[in-house]
């Protein structure tokens, strides 16, 4: 039992008033625990396939710049693995309330807009700083930990370009994020924190949506999935890449000219859509 409910009661029995023991039953029992266990896990198991996977692509191959090499480790497979850990960080919670009816037995003790506009928030945050962090991991590894180990997988020789900032030039155009480095690699990390933090929130809410529209946990659960590949495939069977989920979600890279308005387009889409 809550300790501060323990000393409530005591102090009503004490005063011979028990009207503060209902009201403080209510507020202790609305909100279900936390599980912040199910967070760490996703990140500490995205953040070790993808820098495994990552680094042992770097370790014999050859890149223009630290950029890029960013680029290789925000890939495969953390695009393909992304709505999948949205669903499992979000999932849960909504869907496990929704399945055994605790959202609708709390509509005599708060109310449910508030209910489920703080569980909608917390999650969201929580998914903010999961695909935030991983991204921050991504850009020190890609910019300082790799170069570090191995030296010869950098070089814009390699490609017959003759300076650093004609290399650059070219990274901008194939991941256009990179172009924040010009204000120094903090703004380069924020950006990409941001980024991919956002569209894990809007994921998330968009499976939000779909868990109290579709009374099949499973099905709402594998919305986020098969927007993400459905709208990717078709897109790109349309000769729009840029505009595909697959490419343009956790960080807009992949063709030989990306045009980050065509990225923004599809974020603003996706956030129609869950709103």
């Amino acid at each position: 039992m809550n300790d501060l409910f323990i000393r409530v009661l005591l102090l009503s029995i004490v005063k011979g008033d028990d009207s503060l023991v209902p009201q403080l039953r209510t507020n202790l029992s609305v909100r279900r625990p936390f599980t912040w266990w199910i967070p760490l896990i996703v990140f500490v198991l995205l953040a070790t396939i993808n820098l495994s996977t990552g680094l042992s692509e770097v370790s014999h191959s050859v890149y223009r710049s630290e950029a890029q090499l960013v680029s290789e480790l925000m890939g495969s497979p953390i695009r393909l693995l992304f709505p999948v850990a949205v669903a499992v960080i979000a999932g849960p919670e909504l869907v496990g309330e929704l399945r055994e009816r605790y959202i609708a037995s709390t509509r005599t003790r708060a109310d449910i807009r508030a209910y489920l506009s703080g569980t909608v928030a917390r999650t969201s945050i929580t998914l903010f700083l999961v695909f935030a962090a991983l991204a921050l991991v991504n850009v020190i590894v890609g910019l300082y930990v790799a170069p570090a180990l191995w030296p010869e997988s950098t070089s814009y020789i390699a490609f017959n370009l003759e300076s650093a900032q004609e290399a650059a030039a070219e990274v901008e155009a194939i991941a256009p994020l990179t172009r924040a480095l010009a204000f120094g690699p903090v703004a380069f990390m924020v950006v990409c924190g941001v980024w991919s933090g956002l569209q894990a929130v809007l994921f998330g809410v968009l499976m939000f949506v779909s868990a109290v529209l579709i009374h099949n946990s499973v099905l709402a659960l594998a919305t986020p999935l098969v927007v993400y590949l459905l709208q990717s495939f078709v897109l790109q069977v349309l000769g729009l890449p840029a505009f595909s989920f697959l490419l343009s979600s956790i960080y807009p890279e992949g063709l030989a000219s990306f045009d980050l308005s065509s990225a923004v387009f599809s974020v603003a889409v996706l956030g129609v859509m869950s709103v």
